[in-house]
């Protein structure tokens, strides 16, 4: 009894640790994997598991064009070890809607499965009470009209794979900067995931200084059996602050002064721009308030302040004032 007990273990343990396609893993891999985890199984039995036994019941895959083989579970496969219960799939159901706007189309496809099975989850309750708010509740994202990066779905499996296992990637480029298609060589070190794009950050061929590349830019992607450089150096907080991922190249903080509509006051009393922000009433204009905060010096936080229209007037920092009336100057020559 306990030989049949460890023996479904290890299968279940098996199931879990085989991916959705495009992901693939060889059958080497599945034995030490299944070693670590206390299973110690030979190839043969663990080729007979897969083979004779659990591809008979589950949309298992094998790809024995590549020795040796790898195993993948179909990729609409509605698999869920252990099976969802009502809070995951409503916490499924919530962060799809909020997700579709964020993550690339590459990711969500892979998704798909665990979101439906969310929802035939819900779908099927009559008297749990989780079950009734899929249809009242709603995760809304901040308005945007530019949809994610089409990312190539081998080009998403091969990065994501590299920096699970600090592989090499060769990859074909496509350089904005430059307008030219160029081959290189990648030592990843982060994903990024900022607005509609994602970026893979990474060391270029023998150069020490980490770069951003863009996902959807990337044309070819070969995952390398060789070991990335270990960026031990690497800290992602650090490299999102620094000039050389942010959008500006002086990331200061600076003191913003600038009168501002009720209603902009309002949502600044709500979500304050910093921690160190004041606002207080004024006589002119009217009914508007000053805001001094501190703020990083950036273009993000300039393009809100150029969002924000007739709805604020900046008195500091003086070149951002420059940089405003010249905007307008040339905003209105465009509709002379």
């Amino acid at each position: 009894m306990a030989e049949h007990k460890d023996m479904l273990l290890r299968q279940l343990t098996l199931l879990q640790l085989i991916p959705r396609m495009p992901g693939r893993i060889a059958t080497t891999v599945l034995r030490d994997k299944l070693a670590e985890r206390g299973f110690e199984v030979d190839l043969r039995t663990l080729q007979r598991d897969l083979k004779n036994k659990l591809s008979l019941v589950f949309p298992l895959i094998c790809h024995e064009e590549e020795r040796p083989f790898r195993w993948s579970f179909d990729a609409d496969a509605q698999l869920n070890l252990p099976s969802i219960d009502t809070p995951r799939a409503l916490a499924l159901y919530m962060a799809e809607e909020h997700l579709k706007d964020v993550l690339p189309q590459t990711v969500l496809d892979q998704l798909n499965p665990d979101f439906n099975a969310a929802r035939n989850h819900l779908a099927g309750l009559k008297y749990n009470e989780l079950s009734h708010w899929s249809e009242v509740v709603r995760a809304v994202p901040t308005a945007r009209l530019l949809k994610p990066a089409e990312i190539k779905r081998e080009v998403w499996a091969s990065v994501s794979e590299s920096l699970l296992k600090h592989q090499q990637l060769k990859i074909v480029y496509l350089s904005r900067s430059k307008n030219r298609v160029k081959s290189m060589i990648l030592h990843p070190a982060g994903l990024i995931a900022r607005d509609t794009v994602s970026y893979l950050v990474a060391k270029v061929n023998d150069y020490d200084d980490f770069r951003q590349f863009a996902l959807h830019r990337i044309q070819e992607c070969e995952l390398l059996e060789k070991p990335a450089r270990q960026p031990n150096e690497f800290c992602i907080d650090t490299f999102i602050d620094s000039p050389s991922f942010t959008r500006s190249q002086d990331v200061r903080k600076v003191k913003l002064i600038a009168d501002i509509h009720p209603q902009v006051a309002w949502k600044l009393t709500e979500t304050p721009l910093s921690s160190r922000q004041k606002i207080k009433s004024i006589d002119q204009p009217q009914n508007w308030f000053r805001l001094e905060a501190k703020v990083n010096q950036d273009q993000e936080t300039f393009w809100w302040i150029l969002s924000l229209g007739h709805r604020i007037r900046v008195h500091q920092p003086l070149d951002w004032v420059d940089e405003i009336k010249a905007s307008l100057k040339e905003t209105q020559a465009l509709y002379v």
